[in-house]
């Protein structure tokens, strides 16, 4: 935590540590996959218009492999660490 500009220890919160499915980690690893491809070709792009391209391609195909039940799920856990109890 950052209080008034400097780091301030926190106590640790008591929740189980974050887990996929086998299913839901095929999901993680194919996004990150197209993620980091065009994230690679994007840095190279020629133009704006070549760079926007490969951004909704790269985004289209992420998205139709899961990306956003991904999102969902770091979220979710996410809103249970900060909602769990301090130890």
């Amino acid at each position: 935590m950052i209080k008034d500009g400097t780091a301030v220890a926190s106590k640790a919160k008591n929740i189980a540590s974050f887990t996929l499915s086998d299913a839901d980690k095929v999901v993680s690893q194919s996004v990150g996959s197209v993620v980091k491809q065009y994230s690679w070709k994007m840095i190279y792009a020629k133009s704006a218009d070549e760079f926007n391209s490969l951004k909704d391609e790269m985004i289209s195909k992420a998205k139709g492999l899961g990306y956003d039940k991904m999102v969902s799920l770091e979220q979710g856990y996410a809103q249970k660490f900060f909602d769990a109890p301090e130890v």
